[in-house]
């Protein structure tokens, strides 16, 4: 039987009944074996006695033998390697020897023969630049034809203008409407006074203070069943005009302290219901430009962007049950257009210099002028 095999008989039975730390110890072993290979005898000397001092080997002679002979064939093993290894980095240095030394024996030559081998690799060199002029005169012809697409944009340019003349019309005509926000800037001129909200329920005498000769206007509004009035009342406390007089809700403007001398401080409602009452200026009231179709519904009263001018006729229709009275003011006074009872629908003549329209009606009314 080979040593080998005897070993490993001897040896399996003591493996297996080893102690934990005695494998653990022939485990350093192999471990300690390799780094020996890797770093030589010292380091295998001083991890065969540390194994001899953790696992006892020296009590049994033929463990110790047997450690000896693995570790000894590892070492020789390791030693075997090491050579190969050490003769990889030869080989190749000896390639950069070479090359150094065909490098400089190529150049030996090269010298020596330059008499009679020269010539051929000057003529080399000699036709490359020969052809050299051949591409040069290739790239002559391409910029003969750029002259030919620049004259393509020279026309192109000369079509611009004719758009340009297009949008030159666009904003003439863009100036027209903007003259239309003019009117708009109505609203601006300073009002004689800042709105007024008075709001209450029932029967109630609200007062309030505008200057005096100045006329005014009131957004009045009532959620009631039964007899809805209103009246202007003077600083003396005399009853000027009755503004409203209505049954049940309602919803209107009207315009007071028009007469000469007139001066409100307060209303007197009477109504079984929740109302409101906004007094405004005149020049807060709604506008109208004395041309376009004017509608509305209930008492209102409306104010001319511009005074009426020369003759000017409207038809003026109404589709209420109750009376029906339209005012015209102006400078010279007021006039009334129309004073009728129910529907109504006829043509009449707006004063010259007509600046306000007032109309007292319970149902929905047209004016559309001619």
């Amino acid at each position: 039987m080979p040593i080998s095999g005897r070993f490993w008989r001897w040896f399996e039975p003591k493996w297996r009944s080893a102690s934990v730390g005695l494998k653990v110890a022939l485990a350093a072993l192999f471990v300690c074996a390799t780094f020996a290979a890797l770093y030589g005898p010292l380091v295998f000397d001083a991890g065969y006695w540390v194994l001899g001092k953790l696992a006892r080997v020296r009590e049994d002679r033929r463990l110790r033998i047997g450690a000896s002979i693995a570790l000894a064939a590892v070492w020789v093993a390791a030693i075997v390697f090491a050579g190969a290894t050490e003769q990889k980095p030869k080989s190749a240095g000896a390639t950069p020897t070479a090359l150094v030394a065909m490098g400089t024996a190529s150049p030996t030559p090269n010298p020596t023969a330059t008499d009679a081998t020269a010539p051929t690799p000057t003529t080399g060199p000699t036709q490359s630049p020969t052809a050299v002029p051949t591409p040069t005169l290739t790239p002559t012809p391409s910029p003969t034809a750029v002259p030919t697409p620049t004259t393509g944009p020279t026309q192109s340019p000369t079509a611009v203008p004719t758009p340009t003349t297009g949008p030159t019309q666009s904003p003439t005509a863009m100036p027209t409407p903007t003259p239309a926000p003019s009117p708009t800037a109505v609203p601006t001129p300073v009002l004689d006074f800042n709105p007024i909200k008075l709001s209450g329920r029932g029967n109630k005498v609200p007062k309030f203070t505008i200057p005096e000769d100045v006329p005014g206007t009131a957004t009045i509004a009532n959620r009631g069943s039964a007899n809805f009035v209103v009246w202007s009342i003077g600083a003396d406390g005399s009853t000027l005009d009755l503004l409203v007089n209505v049954i049940g809700n309602y919803s209107g403007t009207v315009i007071f302290d028009t007469g000469s001398g007139e001066h409100s401080v307060a209303f007197k409602v009477e109504s079984s219901g929740s109302w409101t009452i906004t007094v405004k200026p005149i020049q807060a009231a709604r506008l109208w430009d004395g041309v376009s179709k004017l509608t509305g519904r209930g008492d209102d009263v409306v104010l001319l962007q511009e005074p009426i001018v020369g003759l000017t006729t409207a038809t003026i229709t109404h589709s209420g049950s109750s009376n029906f009275a339209v005012w015209s003011y102006s400078d010279s006074g007021r006039d009334l257009l129309v004073n009728e009872i129910g529907k109504f629908s006829g043509e009449i003549q707006l004063p010259p210099g007509m600046m306000l329209l007032v109309i007292n009606a319970d149902g929905a009314w047209t004016v559309t002028p001619e």
